[in-house]
């Protein structure tokens, strides 16, 4: 079974127009998952009521876009045993991140977490 094949089955379309559109979408998205880290802080502790032993290890990083030294950089953050994992500047790295936004005090905050970081080149 192609790619083709098995993109086409998840999303019905009605002409070539729009799966040439899905088919960029879906290539955008899964390069937008590759970064080079640009820093990262030292892992430390935090109380936690949701992690055993009441404490989570966590760092930040601060990610970048490929494409430019002027591409799109994001600092999130990284929890539990992934946290500990070192990366060196300019480290290639897939990433899944999550955003997301809460209000605190009638301030609205923007939260980017790691769900899953894995370092590509040695």
């Amino acid at each position: 079974e192609s790619s083709t094949t098995r993109l086409r089955r998840y999303a019905p379309l009605n002409d070539m127009e729009e799966w040439r559109t899905h088919k960029s979408n879906i290539i955008n998205q899964i390069m937008n998952n590759f970064y080079r880290v640009k820093s990262q802080s030292e892992t430390f502790f935090v109380q936690s009521q949701k992690a055993e032993g009441g404490q989570v290890s966590m760092c930040n990083v601060v990610l970048q876009e490929l494409g430019g030294k002027f591409e799109n950089q994001y600092v999130a953050t990284i929890f539990g045993e992934q946290a500990r994992i070192r990366f060196e500047l300019n480290d290639l790295v897939a990433a899944s991140l999550r955003f997301s936004t809460r209000e605190y005090n009638g301030q609205t905050y923007q939260d980017i977490v790691v769900n899953e970081i894995v370092k590509l080149n040695k």
